[in-house]
């Protein structure tokens, strides 16, 4: 059995300043948070919504946040170094991992953290990138992009379109784009 004890300060209204409130958890489950963040320095927003979840859903649930800057520096030495936070957590002692790797630029990186989120055999929520035997969560751009290009086609009477596409890290999205730019119009939606 696992035993937890649970501290948090929440703010006193009435006296001011905060109450500590501390309850015995048992089997308090942890899940791992494997992310890059170094072209959005931290990635914010993954932590807080996951963590404001837990909290509605009153789950008693640990977040471990394992963030790499990796290719922040031009300093290979550096970014090997950065990456190393993912050889940390030993996943058999997590009930599951949430993976956003989408900043990883690094291939044997990126296979290597994939490949070790496998092999622990946990349950594993893939973030905006869509990975082979893992939940995902993440954003429809095909739908989004084939209503723009109808509205556009048919309330503005768009006849041209660009597509301009940046990384290839982003192909999937152009090819959804391009997808839709090629479709008959008599198969355009509104």
């Amino acid at each position: 059995m696992i035993l937890f004890l649970y501290t948090s300060a929440v703010p006193d209204r009435k006296k001011g300043g905060f109450v500590q409130r501390r309850k015995w958890v048992r089997n308090m489950r942890k899940v791992a948070l494997i992310t890059d963040g170094w072209r959005r320095l931290f990635t914010y927003a993954w932590p807080a919504g996951i963590l404001q979840r837990i909290k509605e859903r009153d789950e008693e649930v640990n977040l471990y946040i394992f963030n790499s800057t990796g290719n922040w520096s031009r300093d290979a030495g550096y970014n090997r170094a950065e990456y190393n936070i993912f050889n940390l957590p030993d996943l058999s002692e997590f009930d599951g991992i949430i993976l956003e790797l989408n900043n990883i630029s690094s291939p044997a990186v990126l296979a290597e953290v994939i490949h070790k989120a496998k092999q622990s055999h946990l349950p594993v929520v893939s973030i905006a990138n869509e990975l082979e035997d893992f939940y995902y969560v993440g954003i429809d751009n095909y739908s989004a992009m084939k209503q723009v290009i109808a509205h556009m086609h048919e309330v503005h009477n768009c006849k041209k379109f660009w597509l301009l596409v940046g990384l290839t890290a982003i192909m999937r999205a152009a090819a959804d784009c391009r997808e839709c730019l090629t479709m008959p119009k008599n198969t355009r939606s509104k």
